[in-house]
């Protein structure tokens, strides 16, 4: 059926959708694969051959596509029932459970994505699905099986180029799935890092010169959903934290088929004819605003509230997914504190954290210095560096003066900032954030030491504490320092989380990850 009159005088416009201009009537592009040609459908089923809007002729894109023909970008066939939202993550999950291994609860973040990546353009920002590991350990498979039914997926490789993705996304507007998405210089100079982090966002198109007109400016779009995978970490720290990234690792269950039956491609067109539907149901019902404001009861990184804010829309009635969701969210900003907190920066703050938890005041950079050396063996660091990292995080130190005969710098340790880089550097195993929603909420909480020195509390401390050099010996302490140790060891109660930031030494990484732990 041809909705429009086909006017030889009225513009025509391929695409893969249409939005009418009150933005309530939405008309989406399948492909009848027993016609082999393409049309338009609405949420009643109703199919056309074009649409008229706005004085322009719409038509689907050509079936002779090569991205169609080559199945590059795949396309839902007609529409399907799903029953309720709650039954169709059920079968997203139980789809990506029968042919990827990961863990559980990434198959249920992996459910939301799948169902998110369908209405993404009615909300502001949508983060990435990120797969990271060595060959032979799924990677490809993680793109088929969760990429193959998001929304219109187009499937490329590491080779593609900026203008590739830039016109893939404008013509089809779906989910871009890379795949060897490990760039050479994955900084933030790589245009292809900057096109992913400018997709996270809405209004962030790029701007390029025509080549052959330098005066015309064009706009791409680059905002939806991505699916990436790679072999190691984002050198750019911006971009890994868009990404929900899943470390695979090799397969332990021997139920997953090693090649893919010719059932699974049948079971993704039917999921893809569902989502659709659903997507043409709730599309307009869609109201972001309603993510905003949810009091979930703990304090989060802002970053991740960001990356996950609005996949409440999906299941905000349901009282036990929301109690998943919670606990998801509080696991993964632990794991981000984690990462963070085994960096330069992070070996840095826990220490001085470690000095100020035990009672001790004055610090200086140099003090920091000699603990890590001791503690870490890291003999290159220098008071100069440590001063350097403390004043990118906000610390600064304070006028000379004189302090026990000696003059020294000490570092200002404002209270507040105290209290944020705890959040950032320290693992809370749901005590910190406590019944709290804002930051306010949670320093009223805490007990972090004033720069005068007050403790409130102080765990059992090392028999080796020492007080010389530049450090002042806490005044309800008894000393018991043998004189050979120049600064305090951190309380035993640290030690352990110490001992877990040895071990990731310097593995810097901002992304979301989530490791594969074959005990779930």
């Amino acid at each position: 059926m041809d909705k429009a009159r086909d006017k030889e005088s009225t513009p025509r416009m391929e695409t893969s959708r249409v939005i009418d201009t009150t933005g309530t009537a939405l008309y989406e592009e399948i492909l009848d694969p027993k016609k082999g040609e393409t049309y338009f459908i609405d949420k009643d089923g109703e199919t056309y051959d074009s649409v008229e809007m706005g004085g322009t002729v719409y038509v689907p894109i050509a079936s002779d596509d090569d991205a169609l023909k080559t199945r590059s970008v795949l396309l839902p066939s007609g529409l399907e029932g799903y029953g309720t939202t709650k039954e169709l993550i059920k079968e997203i999950q139980e789809h990506i459970h029968k042919y990827l291994e990961v863990t559980s609860r990434y198959e249920k973040i992996a459910s939301w994505y799948v169902l998110f990546s369908w209405i993404y353009d009615r909300l502001d920002t949508i983060p990435y699905l990120r797969t990271r590991g060595d060959t032979g350990t799924g990677k490809n498979r993680f793109q088929d099986t969760i990429g193959g039914i998001c929304y219109k997926p187009m499937f490329t490789a590491g080779a593609v180029t900026p203008a590739v993705m830039y016109r893939l996304i404008t013509r089809f507007k779906g989910t871009l799935i890379i795949d060897e998405a490990d760039f050479y210089r994955s900084d933030a100079t790589n245009e292809i890092i900057k096109i992913l982090n400018c997709g996270f966002q809405i209004g962030r198109p790029v701007a390029r010169c025509q080549k052959d007109n330098p005066d015309h400016i064009q706009y791409f779009n680059t905002y939806g959903p991505k699916i990436l995978s790679t072999r190691k970490d984002f050198t750019d720290k911006a971009t890994e934290g868009r990404c929900i990234t899943h470390i695979n690792k090799e397969m332990t269950r021997d139920d997953i088929p090693i090649n893919l039956p010719r059932s699974f491609h049948q079971e993704q067109d039917i999921l893809r004819n569902k989502l659709l539907k659903w997507r043409l149901d709730h599309w307009e019902k869609i109201d972001p605003d309603k993510a905003q404001g949810l009091n979930l009861g703990i304090k989060l990184n802002p970053r991740l509230m960001q990356v996950m804010g609005y996949f409440p829309l999906l299941f905000k009635d349901d009282p036990e997914m929301m109690t998943f969701y919670k606990e998801t969210l509080l696991e993964l900003n632990n794991e981000m504190v984690e990462e963070r907190s085994a960096s330069y920066d992070g070996m840095i703050v826990n220490t001085l954290l470690s000095l100020l938890d035990n009672g001790y005041t004055n610090i200086t950079p140099g003090i920091i210095a000699t603990e890590m050396k001791e503690k870490h063996g890291l003999e290159k660091v220098t008071p100069q560096s440590i001063g350097k990292h403390l004043k990118s995080l906000g610390i600064r130190t304070l006028p000379q003066r004189r302090i026990e005969g000696e003059l020294k710098r000490c570092l200002d340790l404002e209270p507040v900032l105290i209290k944020q880089l705890r959040m950032r550097y320290q693992i809370d195993m749901g005590e910190q954030t406590k019944d709290t929603t804002t930051l306010d909420d949670w320093k009223d909480n805490q007990n972090t030491p004033t720069t005068e020195g007050t403790v409130s509390s102080v765990s059992n401390v090392s028999n080796d504490m020492g007080t010389g050099r530049d450090i002042t010996e806490k005044s309800n302490q008894s000393n018991k320092d043998n004189g050979k140790s120049p600064v305090p060891h951190i309380n035993e109660t640290n030690e352990t989380n110490e001992t877990r930031q040895e071990r990731k030494l310097l593995q810097v990484t901002g992304n979301i990850a989530i490791e594969d732990e074959n005990n779930e």
